[in-house]
């Protein structure tokens, strides 16, 4: 990874249809690697000019060792303690449709499938899928958090818990819980090509392009299999998020 791809990491980093991330996480998670031998490797003369992104992982992944070393409650509650009771009211047909990939969104449904088949998802697909949980379906994070651990090869209840406490907006450093990611554009962005949803959403796969991430505006006979149609709406689903929120953490 060093003598090849830390280069482009930090575009590559977001591009689920690229191999672009380290994949150390288990070997941090199970101690055949330590973060100072990584450390060590990217600070090295021949490599720190072009390793700055991938040594800020590193620090965040430390930081976030230091915070659960102090706060060891964020295992089972929120770091903003305004969540505390956050009146989550996510459908159980939700839930089962998200674990199953069977949303209606392709990038979203592409890493829940991923997930449960290699036991591995790219980081930017862990943030869409997660933001979608929370946000769009309003379910707990912690279900989320659970579900995730079960599954990753990398699964660290610490790593983890970060990150869907962000995703969730409701942990330390989190993104404001009012910013909600549009699935639609999260796709179009950073799975330009379709690659990433074809592969694991093999009913889009004959999509043409302009398709691929709005599937339910495409014509029946484009699909070769049956594929779902999206089980909310994008802005009916941020609009009841934000509202919801809201009310709850004005205390109103």
């Amino acid at each position: 990874f060093l003598s090849h791809r830390v280069g482009n990491y930090p575009k590559a980093r977001n591009r689920p249809d690229q191999d672009g991330s380290s994949r150390i996480g288990p070997d941090l998670k199970f101690g055949t690697l330590s973060a100072r031998q990584v450390w060590a490797a990217a600070n090295a003369p021949e490599i720190r000019a072009h390793a700055g992104s991938f040594r800020r992982q590193i620090i965040w992944r430390e930081f976030a060792h230091d915070l659960m070393w102090n706060h060891p409650e964020l295992l089972n509650e929120p770091f903003r303690k305004k969540f505390i009771g956050f009146p989550w009211i996510g459908h159980e047909d939700h839930w089962q449709a998200w674990v199953e990939g069977r949303t209606g969104y392709p990038i979203v449904d592409a890493a829940s499938r991923q997930l449960l088949t290699t036991g591995y998802i790219p980081n930017r697909a862990r943030m869409i899928t997660a933001s979608f949980l929370t946000k769009h379906l309003l379910i707990d994070y912690r279900r989320g958090e659970a579900h995730f651990m079960k599954w990753l090869t990398d699964g660290d209840w610490i790593q983890n818990n970060f990150g869907w406490q962000w995703s969730a907006g409701c942990g330390c450093d989190a993104q404001p819980y009012f910013r909600v990611f549009n699935p639609i554009l999260q796709g179009k962005k950073f799975d330009p090509t379709g690659a990433y949803v074809r592969q694991w959403v093999p009913e889009i796969r004959d999509l043409p392009k302009r398709f691929v991430h709005t599937p339910w505006m495409a014509e029946k006979s484009l699909f070769a299999e049956e594929y779902p149609e999206p089980i909310v709406d994008h802005a009916s689903a941020r609009t009841r998020f934000l509202a919801h929120a809201k009310s709850y953490l004005s205390g109103s």
